[in-house]
């Protein structure tokens, strides 16, 4: 029976990806050792979901190096990461300056919108304030109207 506190047991159909410095790129976390290559497509498995066998947990932060290594080295799935590996040198590091630029445009756009979003409900709620203000004084009116009609 599931319960919130213990999760559902989780069938892991995936590949484990070899933590030695030759898939990180020069990282070498050394945590453990694990069998079988993510190097390889395995096109039986593609329908699977991506499952990182990797040490993080929840309450893991990033303010940790080796935690942002981990994260990083383990987050894609392995068909892409051999995509990425197959690459030429040259169209890869054209890829990575284009995305690049589109994240900072993208990002300095967010912050835009977000500055924008705030004056909006700055204004907002000085409008509420203002139709409060309004609809007290209209209703003193109608009360005034109706007292001297009396």
């Amino acid at each position: 029976m599931w319960s919130p506190v213990k999760p559902p047991p989780v069938t892991k159909n995936t590949r484990r990806m070899p933590l030695g410095s030759e898939w990180h790129g020069g990282f070498d976390f050394g945590k453990r050792e694990v069998s079988g290559s993510w190097m390889a497509h395995y096109p039986a498995c593609d329908d699977l979901p991506h499952v990182p066998h990797w040490s993080l947990v929840q309450g893991s932060r990033m303010d940790s190096l080796d935690n942002c290594h981990e994260f990083y080295a383990m987050s894609l799935p392995p068909t892409k990461c051999l995509y990425q590996r197959n690459k030429d040198r040259f169209r890869l590091l054209d890829d990575h300056v284009r995305l690049s630029v589109n994240y900072f445009a993208t990002t300095q756009e967010i912050v835009h919108e977000w500055r924008s979003m705030g004056e909006q409900i700055m204004d907002f709620e000085n409008a509420k304030r203002e139709f409060t203000v309004d609809r007290e004084r209209i209703n003193a009116e109608k009360k005034r109207v109706e007292l001297a009609g009396e």
